[in-house]
């Protein structure tokens, strides 16, 4: 035996009704979403930047800074965490004993825990420098905690291995510090593109300019949100290991 019902055709259309109103109400919901992903994303790689710029040239103003003489020139520790950097160590140290600053005021010292490569042997070559060296290894921040308790200078210059200094860096680091309100400075990161892959070498060297020009426009702005951890300064007597 065989039912037949019958829906009334109002009821029909009610319900096709219903249903095209929930599509066009998920249509409008999915296109509104894109938008808010296209304008986050545009934001975050242009946007943002844009809006500096134009703030920074409304209401910013240059921070000028004091060309400080030899005898103002406060004392300073480059230091610098290194495992197993044996392949840098030669061109690094080379290249941070040609830094142009007194050498009466300036200290030079490495955390090397946890290297097995000869890294520590080969620094000890070199008396101008304190080494610090533990055969076990807590990573590059365990370094810092532990070598800061031998920093005695007001600033210390965080630094890697493998990351090479312009021979006036310190000196134009330390001119921001002339400010008292400034309790960090960052260093301007370039990329060294060889040849071999200059197509990758090329596209980060390019990210870490715009990186800077944010950094640089920020700051004019009150004060930048980052630095790089390849080159950053502080003062010591805000460092806390906790």
């Amino acid at each position: 035996m065989h039912c037949l019902l019958s829906v009334p055709i109002s009821t029909v259309n009610l319900f096709l009704q219903s249903c095209s109103i929930s599509i066009r109400n998920n249509c409008m919901a999915f296109k509104l979403l894109l938008w808010i992903s296209i304008f986050l994303v545009f934001y975050i790689y242009v946007g943002y930047t844009i809006i500096l710029f134009i703030l920074s040239k409304i209401i910013a103003k240059e921070k000028a800074t004091t060309e400080l003489k030899t005898e103002e020139l406060p004392a300073v520790t480059l230091f610098i965490a290194a495992w197993n950097e044996l392949d840098s160590i030669a061109d690094k140290v080379k290249n941070s004993l040609g830094i142009d600053y007194p050498a009466d005021k300036l200290s030079i010292l490495w955390v090397t825990d946890g290297s097995d490569d000869g890294t520590p042997d080969l620094l000890r070559n070199y008396p101008q420098m304190t080494v610090l060296h533990e055969p076990g290894r807590n990573g590059k921040i365990g370094a810092i905690n532990r070598g800061m308790k031998y920093v005695k200078t007001p600033l210390v210059v965080f630094c890697d291995a493998n990351t090479f200094l312009n021979k006036y860096a310190i000196k134009e680091i330390v001119k921001s510090f002339s400010d008292d309100r400034v309790g960090c400075v960052a260093g301007e990161k370039r990329i060294f593109s060889f040849e071999i892959d200059s197509a990758s070498g090329s596209g980060e060297g390019f990210y870490w300019k715009m990186e800077s020009f944010i950094k640089k426009t920020e700051s004019k702005l009150g004060s930048t949100v980052g630095a790089a951890g390849e080159l950053f300064a502080i003062r010591t007597e805000l460092f806390n290991s906790g």
